[in-house]
């Protein structure tokens, strides 16, 4: 994550609860689908021992950009 437009890509909008800014940096994620390059994410924040106790799901879709440019 030493490329600045990385992290801008996966900072995602969260509950003002989860982060006073309403986003945050989401670097966990899941691949979706078998196969495929790249195959789809599913990025989240697991906030559940925090003041929400939720799971915030910040993007479901194609997977982020990682090419150097």
């Amino acid at each position: 994550m030493a490329n600045p437009r990385f992290v801008d890509l996966r900072a995602l909008p969260v509950a003002k609860e989860v982060d006073p800014s309403g986003e945050i940096l989401m670097l966990p994620h899941i691949r979706i689908e078998q196969g495929g390059s790249p195959a789809p994410r599913i990025r989240f924040h697991d906030d559940t021992a925090g003041k929400t106790g939720k799971i915030h799901v910040g993007w479901l879709g194609a997977h982020f950009d990682s090419s150097a440019k």
